[in-house]
């Protein structure tokens, strides 16, 4: 959606909104007579931004690229007749590594994209979410399997039961579902306007979300069915992870009273009480996880181009 703001009173006017594409980087033209934008449409699973035009005050969408590239960094000059963009191409790789070998036995199972998560299943496979869509990859192979088509769909995570908990994208809302791994038993669980990120408790009693449809907030609610529960009054401002002992909530929350840093919150899964607050020695680069045994908190960092954990 597009809203306009009157600087002078903040009065504000949603002028543009569509469930089939996402607009970023709003540029207005030099006669205010609309805006450019970067679009991601869903009939490309949201992957590719193309440049587009928005008229003010109408709303009226246009596209400006109709092409196979995708565009950040958009700017137009002072005469309203030149667009500036880069046009980025990702080159992302799905690797595996033995969790006690070297750095030299890392192995590339197949491409990636940007914002590619993944989750082990049961049987040691891997689920994959390229491009928007659930895929099945063999570790040893690197064999990738299409999953049952579901549209747009993402973030997976692996219940105790077996079954897969995911994103999915229908009629412009983003729910949670789940299904086994063979696809079959699809069944939606939350009943939101945009709950992402699903995962599961321990004991498989419990299904924690974050809710992105007003302030970013975590939530639970009874896996079987069920209200949803606010968890923490504490927003968060990425990913959050539950500890494999199922009593703490671990996401990241931005600190208003002091220097407006990102920090490191701990919370109660039974009560919503935040126990504790750290700093993160570098910054965040994306999301973070519990360590297997529950001591540690694991996330990517980024310094000088290079991306460490």
């Amino acid at each position: 959606m597009l809203v306009a703001v009157n600087t002078s009173n903040g009065e504000r006017k949603a002028f543009s909104s569509s469930n089939q594409r996402v607009l970023d980087t709003p540029t207005w033209l030099p006669d205010g007579s609309g805006l450019l934008v970067l679009a991601r449409e869903q009939s490309s699973n949201f992957n590719r931004s193309q440049i587009s035009f928005v008229s003010y005050p109408g709303g009226f969408y246009s596209p400006v690229t109709r092409d196979t590239n995708s565009y950040t960094d958009l700017s137009v000059d002072g005469s309203g007749y030149t667009i500036a963009a880069v046009q980025s191409e990702f080159r992302w790789g799905l690797q595996v590594i033995p969790a006690d070998g070297p750095a030299a036995q890392v192995r590339q199972l197949t491409s990636a994209g940007v914002d590619t998560n993944i989750a082990w299943t049961s049987d040691r496979h891997v689920i994959s979410d390229q491009s928007n869509t659930l895929n099945l990859v063999d570790p040893v192979s690197g064999s990738k399997t299409p999953m049952p088509e579901m549209g747009v769909s993402g973030n997976p995570s692996i219940c105790p039961d077996g079954s897969i908990l995911f994103n999915r994208f229908l009629n412009g809302v983003q729910k949670l579902w789940r299904m086994d791994v063979n696809g079959s038993n699809l069944k939606q669980v939350t009943d939101g306007q945009m709950d992402v990120n699903g995962v599961c408790s321990p004991d498989g009693q419990w299904v924690y979300f974050m809710d992105q449809a007003g302030q970013q907030r975590l939530k639970r609610m009874p896996l079987n069915g069920g209200a949803p529960q606010l968890l923490s009054e504490q927003p968060s401002s990425g990913s959050f992870d539950i500890s494999p002992d199922g009593k703490l909530a671990a996401f990241p929350t931005l600190e208003h009273s002091g220097e407006h840093k990102e920090k490191l919150a701990l919370a109660e899964t039974n009560s919503g009480k935040v126990v504790k607050t750290a700093d993160f020695e570098r910054p965040r680069f994306g999301i973070l996880h519990f360590s297997r045994d529950g001591k540690g908190v694991v996330y990517p960092t980024r310094m000088n181009g290079v991306d460490n954990l």
